[in-house]
Parts: C-alpha cells; structure tokens; sequence
C-alpha cells in the first residue's frame, strides 16, 4: 500500500512539472520567444536558439522549391537529390517522398514559425501527438531569415492543393504499408525508404537510426507484396476453413458474455 501510495505521488507531480512546463512553453509560444530545440534542414541553431540560414543546405531547399514549381514530382525530386547522394540532417543521402513534403509545406522558410504542430498528451505515458486542432496553435512573423520568398511559398501551397484535389490521397505521403508493418525486435513500425540502387526497403525506425538500436534487417518492398498476395490467396480459398472457424469463435464468445452479463 504504502509502494502505490508513492508511486501514486510520484507520477501525479511528474505530470504537475509537465504541464507547468507546457505553460510556459505556450507563453513564449505567445509572445514568439519560443526557442526550438532542433533546426529543420537548411538552417542551424545559434548558442541563442536563433535560426541561422546555413547556405549549402539553403540551396537545395530553393532547389526543391524551384524544381516543384517547374512541374517535378514530389517523388521524382526525392529520387533526384538521393541519386546525387546529397546528404540530409543525419548525414544520409536518404530523401523520400514524406521529407520532401514538409519541407515545401513548412512556414519557417519563410522566416515564420508555427507553433504546436505537435502536442505532448496530458496523461501518463507522455505521448507526441499531431495537433489537428486539439491545442490551440500560435503563428509568428518574421522570426528569422527566410531562404525563399512569401511568394514562391504561396505559389507551392497552391500547386500542392491543385494536385492533392486533382489526385486526391495519392499526395499524402501514405504508402499500401504505412503503419502496418511492425517490427518483431522492438515493437517500432517501418517506414519505406529508396535504397542507393533504387529499390524500395521498409525498414524499422530505431533500425534506421542506428543498428546497436534495434538489428532487424531491412525488407524488399516486392518481396512483402508476394508474401501479401500470397496470404490474400490462401485467404481466399481456404476462406471457409480459416474465416468460418474464427467466426464460430466469436459468436460463441459472444453467446458467453450475453450468458455472464445477460
């Protein structure tokens, strides 16, 4: 008792110091002196937490942004950068269709920054969430050196709602296995990547940071179609014996709880 009474105090102040933390987060958020803790690519952070345009990394941003407005593919500009081994911020020359997309939908390249895209949950365990419209989010002029113009930035943003509307969800940076594969080391979910010989790999996310992480291989995008087609095929004609049986399964669980809670 007296183990869960402590435990019970522990986690009730570690999430009172979260949200003060959070609270003051939002203040500067308020007034735009909220510092971030990494830089996007093309910039770097100064010992003052200012964003500092870093002028190699700045050139390929125009790059991308010009490209895109020529008429290039989303994916046709990551498999050009990653074919000329261009590096990103962890040094890889990795690009894909997702890294693309925030950079050419991303305000602070513009010299603005907006705040809360993401959200911390209020409860244990803390979890990073996407704000879609859950936390009130604050939007800052001016804040540091721009590497494009407001013009160029609004011309992408338009060319980007033309496409998605032509296209629907084909530009949403969502691929047939997104969120679907699971790693069976450590629980990570894959994420697709092009490989320096062009093949498409789903590979695990603590794997792609660093193998000590997690020493599950990376997996052939074909090869996870065969092995999907395949199951879809025995699905399909052993239906009965395999969909019949678990369905049995069910009612008769159902059947239990109406029996235990009628």
């Amino acid at each position: 008792m007296f183990l869960s009474m402590m435990s019970a105090f522990a986690q009730e102040e570690s999430i009172s110091i979260s949200k003060n933390m959070r609270k003051g987060a939002v203040i500067r958020m308020k007034n735009g002196t909220f510092r971030l803790s990494q830089a996007p690519y093309g910039y770097y952070l100064d010992e003052k937490g200012i964003l500092i345009v870093q002028q190699e990394e700045a050139k390929i941003v125009q790059r991308i942004f010009g490209n895109f407005l020529s008429g290039m593919g989303i994916q046709e500009i990551a498999a050009e950068l990653q074919k000329e081994h261009i590096p990103k911020l962890n040094g890889e020359p990795i690009w894909s269709y997702t890294g693309i997309l925030y950079i050419l939908t991303n305000e602070r390249y513009i010299g603005d920054e907006l705040f809360q895209k993401r959200y911390t949950t209020d409860t244990l365990p803390f979890q990073k969430k996407i704000n879609r419209g859950q936390k009130k989010q604050y939007y800052a002029e001016d804040t540091h050196d721009p590497i494009i113009s407001r013009e160029v930035f609004r011309k992408a943003q338009e060319l980007l709602k033309r496409k998605s509307e032509r296209h629907g969800h084909q530009n949403n940076g969502q691929y047939t296995f997104t969120s679907l594969i699971v790693c069976d080391e450590c629980g990570t979910n894959f994420c697709r990547r092009i490989a320096k010989n062009q093949r498409v790999l789903w590979t695990c996310r603590k794997h792609f940071k660093g193998k000590h992480l997690c020493s599950m291989e990376s997996l052939n995008e074909t090869e996870i179609q065969q092995c999907f087609l395949t199951l879809y095929k025995k699905l399909t004609e052993n239906r009965q014996e395999i969909l019949g049986s678990y369905l049995r399964q069910l009612e008769e669980l159902k059947d239990k709880d109406f029996m235990a809670h009628p």
